[in-house]
């Protein structure tokens, strides 16, 4: 079965350096490959998977630490990050 794993940000608990870098790992090819990148570091956030009823599937990231902007999406057909809202 074939899966796609998304790394994204993280940083060092205590540290004030955090990452905005986003990486996806395809078993398929046993390889990790460079996304683009978050506008912004983060750590400490939440991401999940969201399906859209015309079947796009997205990645929703929500809060972190220093985060400002809380809500980021993230599409992996056209490798793009946008600003999310409710």
């Amino acid at each position: 079965m074939a899966f796609r794993l998304l790394i994204v940000g993280g940083g060092v608990y205590g540290g004030d350096s955090y990452s905005n870098q986003t990486h996806m790992y395809v078993n398929g090819s046993r390889s990790w490959t460079k996304k683009e990148d978050r506008r912004t570091g983060v750590q400490d956030h939440v991401c999940g998977r969201v399906r859209y009823p015309d079947g796009t599937i997205k990645v929703v990231t929500v809060g972190g630490y220093p985060e400002n902007e809380l809500i980021r999406v993230y599409d992996p057909e056209s490798d793009v990050w946008t600003k999310g809202g409710c």
